[in-house]
Parts: structure tokens; C-alpha cells; sequence
């Protein structure tokens, strides 16, 4: 009902606002002469499609009541894109990563907060990449003034006042002549006091038994804190060549999660068990990143990036079952992992008027030693190589841009002498027309290569509880990924929409496999048959009032189908974001929401969240106070799975009461001694994110 609500409301406002605004195109720099002040005064275009990518041009307003890069982006509104800058985090509506870019050198996220929203010129959105960015499914690029010798200082911090819980930002900036130094410092922190879980479980064994058991959780502890740290030296040499110098450091800690419970079992019928569920995890990365560009001519550049990084990781797990003073059950799961990785890649480009030929090499190769000790002993060492290498032709005309590339993967994997070599054909085809400035549509189909983590190859086998076994698989293959993506965008000065349509083939996908063996449930790894899921996503954007209020409504639908050898699933679901901004002078108060997405892959379908926030924001020129509330009109949040196997039957949801009307205040503030210089294009940018660890948890 609440959905069908939000559908109305869109339709009743989209209908106001269309029959209150004027009938205005956008016609880039359109001159405007004012006839009683007798002056001329030149009038551009919020917003502009320029090739596969459209620009956007942020006005005074959106600066003013923006404070940081990050919020003006959200005040843009761009189609596909939420943002939520309470919380400074950015999801995609058709899934996948955004990669983030200042003056096109690519950057992380954090770096996006360090910028002031006054050093924006324009902000470039590209939702249909090139072979370059391979699964990339945005590009954002903010281009920023040039400036002089000079530095920033930037803050964000955020912290509950009735709850332990904060993320923090921190970061500096220096400009000396040609080189720029640069500092970021990210922190997340809580300590819950209020989390448990609800789980059911069905089992049906060989011999024809049935066994039920279900846990009622009571509130137990849940503490973490993360830290992010990045160290950047970045020297260009005008507009000839740049060299950029990052040591990355990130930290993830979690001493306490607790998931204590009742226990009864149909097994034991009358009898209450106790069940301590206690984990800690601790995994840090370590990395050096070195890139380097030269635009050898006009027309032609070369990049290169060199990536080394090391991961370390520290997990334990206690699963103990009382019967009052006796000991039921004990499993003891801990593994301390070590990953060393290394990644190069090289890109050259050619150009030549309307046309672009890019070629593209990457190598990654990675190394992990992984002991597993508790309950059981044992080493396991992985390696895996992967080698990726495209060529990319474009053109692109005032209305008519196309692209083809074709790439090849190549990959390795060896485990005790276990393992395989395999080769895969990565095509992509970007096509886009722009028949005026108002309307544009473009498509994007490509074929990936999907190769399985070192943890789904591992050999290792763990112990969940009395009744489940998790293991990885060896013989695991990688598979194709088939991704085809249509859009339609139609926009006017007050407002716009655009409709999406997407379809996703995985044939041969590795998901998970079921095998009973004995009075066990042995959850693995497998290649099924395939995995499709086809989304439809329309989004409407509406600004009244003179941009005094800001509407952005999104309606989309989901549907799964995951077929494996032995079982086949659908799922459908509706789900619908919503963003609103009413802004007046130096005050602004918005709201967003986020109905939960379901996501099904294999057996298991992942719940999603309902997520909404009420916030109310003061700005001045260098500073802002937000006070806010996260989940007002919710008793409790949760989270959730539902696994449907034949044989072993799983709901289980996880709760955090604290974080429902969960009070928060947001202090920023900028500071800036000069303003910073405009660095060069770093197009590459590369991470290693597999630690290779098998988890032995629930």
C-alpha cells in the first residue's frame, strides 16, 4: 500500500508541476537581452549531452546549499544515481560500481568530500563506459577551476547522540608549484547494544527425518570501527605528462558481534537450549599505487599503473550450544589469511578527428596462505592470474556516437596442484543518438568473464552448526556474463524522467549447491545452469518553486530467475526511492527513502532494507549543522535471507533496534589558504578486494 501511495503522490505532483511551469528548452548559451535594464546577459543550459556522456553545469543555488562536492552532485539529480549525503553514500538504481574522478584522475570517494562546491565548473556523467572501465557501470568526472599555489583543510563529522554510532571525515590539501599533497582520514565507528537475530531452519535427511529448530535471539553486542587512510603525492607537468603517487591503508575492525539465543529443536522436543554465537574479524589492506601519463602528442596518450597490496585477515568464531551446564555443540572457526597481489596495466591511445582507437593490457596476479584452526588444522595456499587485453574503436558525431571493442580474458587458477586455465572473449557495443537537446537514447551490450573468489575454490570445509558444512569447490569454472542495457532520457529546465530497460544473462553461473551426506547439510559451490534477471526503472525529476523544491521519484521492477541443476526459482518485486529537498535562504530540509530491493541468487534470497532519514541543514559559507533522524517512522531494522533448498530450509533476519529513530547531529567545515591547481587525467585506477578466505559462519 505505502508503494502505491508513493506512486500517487509522484503522479499528482509531476501533473502541478507541469501545468505551473513555462515552456522552456535547453538551448546551449542562449543570449538573453533584458529590455528595461538595457544589458545582455548569457543564459547556459543546466545540463547538456555531449557525446556518451552528459554534462551538467551547476548553478549558484546548488553551491550555496551544497557542502561538499558530493552534496552538489546530489542536487543535480542525476538519472540513475542516489545519493544520500547524510550517510556520504552513493548506489546505482541498475547495480554496480560508479567509478569517481577530479579533472578525470581517477579518485576515491572520500577524495569527492574534500572538494569545496565553489571550485566546481561542471560535473561529467558517462553511465556508458568504454572497455577501459570493464565493469564500471558510471563514470563520474568532476572538473574543477583552475587555481593557484594554495591548500584546503575539510571536515565532515557525524555523530548520534542517542546511540554510539559516527562516520567521520577528515582531509588536507597543498599545491606547491606543480605538485599537490594530499591527506584523507575516514572513520566508522558504533557500538550497539541491541542486536540479535530470528532464525528458522527445516532439514530433511536421507533416511527420510525431519528436524526443525528454531533460535529466538535476545540483544547482545555489536561494536566495530573502520579506518581509512590515503597518503597522495600528484606532480603534472602542465598538460605533458602527470605522475601520481598513493599509499592506501584500510582497516576494518570488529571486536564484538554477538548473536546469542534460545535454542529448541524438534529433535529435542520440551528441551531450551542456550546458543553463544560470538565473532570478532579483523582485515587490513595495505597498498601502493604508482601511475604514470604522457601525452606523447595531440592525439595521442599513454597510461600506466602499477598496484602492489597486501591483506591481512584475522577472524574468530565461537558456535557453543548449552544444556544448562553441559556442552552440546562447540565449533571453533578461525582463519588468519595473508594475500599478496599485484596488478599492472597499460592503455595507449590514438585519436583522429571524430575517431578513437584505444588499446588496453592489465595483469593481475594474486598469491594467499590461509590457516584454519579451531575445531580443525589446516594450511591452504591459492594463486590465481588473470590476464585482460582489448582494442576499441569509436566515433562520435553532434547526434550519433558509437563504439566497438573486443577484449580477451585470460585466466589461471592453481590450488595443491587443482585448477584450470581458460580463455574468454570479452565484445562491447556503446551505442547513442542525441536527435535534440532534450532527448537522447543510448545502448550498451557487453560480455564479461566471471571468474569464482578464492574462497568459493578453496578446499577448505567447516562446521557451521550441528547440522551444516560448508565447503568451497576446486573444480569451480568462471562463466560469461551477457548485459544488455536500454535508455531513454527526456529533459526540460523544471523537469525530466527517463526509463531504463536491462537484461542480465549468466550462463553457466557459479552459485551455490546443496548434497546431503548422512545427517548433514554440506552448503557448496557449483556451476548451474544460469542465472537472468531483467529490471524496467522509471525515474521522475521534478524542480518547483524556482528550484526552491526538489522532487526526484523512482518506480522500478525485478525479476530473478535462477535455474540450477536440481532446483529453479523466480522472484518478482516493485520496489521505489524517494528524494525530497525544500530549500529557503540558508536553511534546507529533506527526506529520502529506499524500499527494500530483493535480491536472489542460487537458493537465497537476500531481503534488502527499508531505509529512510528526515534531516534538517543550516549553511553558511564555510560551514553547515545538520540535525537528523534515521529511520523516524520505524520500530525496528532488519535485515535478511531466506534460503528455499529442498532440503535444508533457512529464514533468517538480524536486528538492530538502535538504529530506528536513531538521532544524529553533522558538523562540516572548510577552510581554504589559496585555491588548488588543476592535476591531469589519471584514467586507471585498481584494487585487489579477495582476501581468499573461506567464512565458517551462518
Amino acid at each position: 500500500m505505502k508503494k502505491l501511495q508513493l506512486l500517487f503522490i509522484s503522479i499528482l505532483t509531476f501533473t502541478v508541476a507541469h501545468a505551473q511551469q513555462s515552456d522552456v528548452t535547453f538551448i546551449q548559451d542562449t543570449i538573453v537581452r533584458n529590455v528595461l535594464l538595457d544589458e545582455v546577459t548569457v543564459k547556459a543550459p543546466e545540463s547538456i549531452q555531449r557525446g556518451d556522456k552528459k554534462i551538467y553545469f551547476p548553478n549558484s543555488q546548488m553551491k550555496r546549499l551544497s557542502n561538499n562536492a558530493l552534496s552538489l552532485l546530489e542536487k543535480l539529480r542525476v538519472n540513475g544515481i542516489q545519493i544520500n549525503t547524510l550517510f556520504n553514500t552513493v548506489s546505482l538504481s541498475g547495480g554496480g560500481n560508479a567509478v569517481y574522478c577530479i579533472n578525470g584522475r581517477v579518485v576515491e570517494l572520500n577524495d569527492i568530500l574534500a572538494v569545496k562546491p565553489d571550485e566546481v565548473s561542471k560535473i561529467e556523467c558517462n553511465d556508458n563506459p568504454g572497455a577501459r572501465y570493464k565493469d564500471a557501470a558510471m563514470v563520474i568526472n568532476f572538473k574543477l577551476k583552475k587555481a593557484a599555489q594554495g591548500g584546503a583543510i575539510m571536515a565532515d563529522l557525524m555523530e548520534a547522540f542517542n546511540t554510539i554510532y559516527g562516520r567521520n571525515h577528515l582531509s588536507g590539501k597543498y599545491n606547491y608549484k606543480n605538485s599537490e599533497f594530499s591527506l584523507n582520514y575516514d572513520m566508522l565507528h558504533a557500538s550497539f547494544k541491541e542486536f540479535y537475530n530470528m532464525n528458522r531452519e527445516d532439514y530433511i535427511f536421507n533416511d527420510g527425518s525431519r528436524i526443525s529448530q528454531v533460535e529466538n535471539g535476545y540483544p547482545g553486542k555489536l561494536k566495530y570501527d573502520n579506518h581509512f587512510l590515503t597518503l597522495n603525492y600528484n606532480y603534472a607537468n602542465s598538460d605533458k605528462w602527470m605522475f601520481n603517487a598513493a599509499i592506501r591503508g584500510k582497516y576494518l575492525n570488529t571486536p564484538q558481534s554477538q548473536l546469542n539465543s534460545t535454542l529448541t529443536s524438534s529433535a529435542n522436543p520440551g528441551n531450551e537450549w542456550q546458543l553463544m554465537n560470538d565473532e570478532t574479524n579483523h582485515n587490513s589492506t595495505t597498498l601502493l599505487d604508482l601511475y604514470y601519463q604522457n601525452s606523447i602528442s595531440k592525439n595521442k596518450t599513454l597510461f600506466i599503473d602499477v598496484i602492489g597490496s597486501y591483506t591481512s585477515t584475522r577472524n574468530r568464531l565461537d558456535y557453543k550450544i548449552l544444556n544448562g551446564d553441559k556442552v552440546e555443540k562447540l565449533i571453533k572457526n578461525n582463519v588468519n589469511g595473508d594475500k599478496y597481489a599485484f596488478i599492472g596495466e597499460g592503455i595507449y591511445e590514438v585519436k583522429n578527428g571524430a575517431n578513437k582507437i584505444s588499446f588496453g593490457l592489465k595483469q593481475t596476479v594474486g598469491y594467499a596462505s590461509n590457516y584454519y584452526y579451531g575445531s580443525q588444522d589446516e594450511k591452504n595456499s591459492l594463486h590465481n592470474s588473470e590476464t585482460y587485453g582489448y582494442a576499441e574503436l569509436s566515433r562520435n558525431s553532434e547526434k550519433f556516437n558509437a563504439a566497438v571493442s573486443l577484449g580477451a580474458t585470460y585466466m589461471s587458477f592453481s590450488q595443491r596442484g587443482e585448477g584450470y586455465n581458460k580463455l574468454f572473449f570479452n565484445p562491447m557495443l556503446r551505442l547513442s543518438y542525441t536527435p535534440s537537446e532534450t532527448f537522447f537514447v543510448k545502448y550498451r551490450g557487453r560480455v564479461e568473464s566471471v571468474n569464482p573468489t578464492l574462497a568459493e575454490l578453496s578446499n577448505i570445509r567447516q562446521a557451521l552448526d550441528n547440522y551444516q558444512i560448508r565447503e568451497g569447490n576446486p573444480g569451480l569454472k568462471p562463466s560469461n556474463l551477457f548485459s544488455n542495457q536500454l535508455t531513454f532520457d527526456y529533459h526540460k529546465q523544471q523537469w525530466s524522467t527517463s526509463l531504463s530497460l536491462a537484461y542480465d544473462y549468466n550462463k553457466d553461473a557459479i552459485m551455490e549447491s546443496t548434497i546431503l551426506e548422512d545427517h548433514n547439510i554440506v552448503r557448496t559451490f557449483n556451476n548451474q545452469r544460469s542465472w537472468k534477471k531483467l529490471n524496467a526503472e522509471y525515474e521522475l525529476k521534478l524542480m518547483l518553486l524556482k528550484g526552491m523544491i526538489n522532487f526526484r521519484g523512482v518506480v522500478g521492477v525485478d525479476r530473478y530467475i535462477s535455474s540450477g541443476v536440481d532446483y529453479h526459482y523466480t522472484h518478482n518485486n516493485i520496489y521505489a526511492i524517494a528524494n525530497l529537498v525544500a530549500a529557503y535562504k540558508c536553511l534546507a530540509l529533506s527526506f529520502n527513502m529506499v524500499t527494500h530491493r530483493p535480491y536472489l541468487y542460487g537458493e537465497t534470497l537476500q531481503l534488502g532494507e527499508d531505509l529512510h532519514d528526515i534531516a534538517l541543514t543550516y549553511f553558511k559559507k564555510d560551514f553547515s549543522v545538520t540535525f537528523a533522524m534515521n529511520n523516524p517512522f520505524m520500530d525496528n531494522y532488519k535485515v535478511g535471507s531466506e534460503n528455499w533448498n529442498k532440503y535444508g530450509k533457512n529464514y533468517a533476519y538480524r536486528y538492530v533496534n538502535e538504529t530506528s529513530r536513531m538521532m544524529l547531529l553533522k558538523f562540516t567545515w572548510s577552510l581554504n589558504f589559496g585555491r588548488k591547481h588543476s592535476t591531469m587525467q589519471q584514467r586507471i585506477k585498481n584494487e585487489d578486494t579477495d582476501t581468499g578466505v573461506l567464512e565458517g559462519k551462518k
